[in-house]
């Protein structure tokens, strides 16, 4: 049986009172790739910040397997969920192993050192994630993708049940994203991990997730399957563009084609 892992209910959002987010509800299981579409000021970052509560929502609710997570601390919320951000600057000269090893935080104590099953755990997320040979060198001598990796090595630490994900491939070369984006799907499909990413690839969403969330002026415009989702009609109203949605056997999952704008003649 699948079980429900995170319910979003009734997400309401205002910045200086200008709505961001309204009404927004969806719910996600176990082992799934949900991902949160939209154009550029539609509120995808925003509601992944409400999710881990970085915000605090005017209205709604966000359960965590049945517990709202405003009743949840800190430390607890860490041991739930994991959050790879849109962009992680790390300026001191960490090691990848050090990075990863920070995974670990929520689940020590304070002012103690990590014991041999931190370490194993860590050891574990950097081989699930491909980064064992990197564990001596710094962040600033990888590459965009080598130090992505790193980063959802450093959350898969934590031991997450919901990984949430702002564009985790933004900036990386076409192999790169190809490679997150397996490394994501293999991860949820292994440990049962409930993954939510915010992207602006139309094509890799439609390729990769189970499920998407189609924002439009914050509020939910679509929620459900690929197809039922990216249709042509809500592709157009969402990003002005033309598009065709369908189902490639060669890669056993859906490809987005862009046609063209709507204003061009694209035809």
């Amino acid at each position: 049986m699948v079980n429900m892992r995170l319910r979003v209910q009734g997400i309401e959002f205002a910045y200086n009172s200008v709505p961001v987010l309204k009404d927004v509800a969806f719910e996600a299981m176990e082992g799934e790739i949900i991902g949160i579409l939209g154009p550029n000021g539609s509120g995808k970052t925003t509601l992944l910040r409400c999710m881990n509560r970085a915000l605090s929502p005017s209205k709604g609710t966000v359960l965590v397997e049945e517990k709202e997570i405003g009743a949840m601390s800190r430390k607890e919320i860490a041991n739930e969920m994991a959050v790879v951000p849109q962009n992680c600057i790390i300026t001191f000269p960490f090691t990848s192993l050090e990075i990863v090893l920070m995974g670990r935080n929520p689940s020590m104590d304070r002012f103690k050192r990590e014991t041999r099953e931190d370490i194993e755990i860590v050891k574990t997320a950097m081989e699930a994630t491909g980064v064992t040979a990197l564990a001596a060198r710094t962040m600033n001598q990888l590459s965009g993708g080598e130090r992505q990796r790193v980063i959802i090595a450093r959350a898969l630490a934590q031991q997450p049940k919901i990984m949430l994900l702002d564009e985790p491939t933004l900036h990386l070369d076409v192999n790169h994203q190809m490679e997150i984006m397996e490394l994501v799907s293999e991860l949820a499909r292994r440990e049962k991990l409930t993954v939510i990413m915010v992207s602006h690839d139309l094509n890799l969403a439609a390729r990769y997730c189970d499920k998407i969330i189609l924002l439009d002026g914050g509020s939910v415009l679509a929620a459900g399957s690929v197809p039922e989702v990216l249709t042509q009609n809500n592709v157009e109203k969402v990003f002005k563009i033309k598009s065709l949605v369908q189902y490639d056997e060669r890669i056993d999952a859906y490809s987005l084609t862009i046609l063209g704008t709507v204003s061009g003649n694209g035809n």
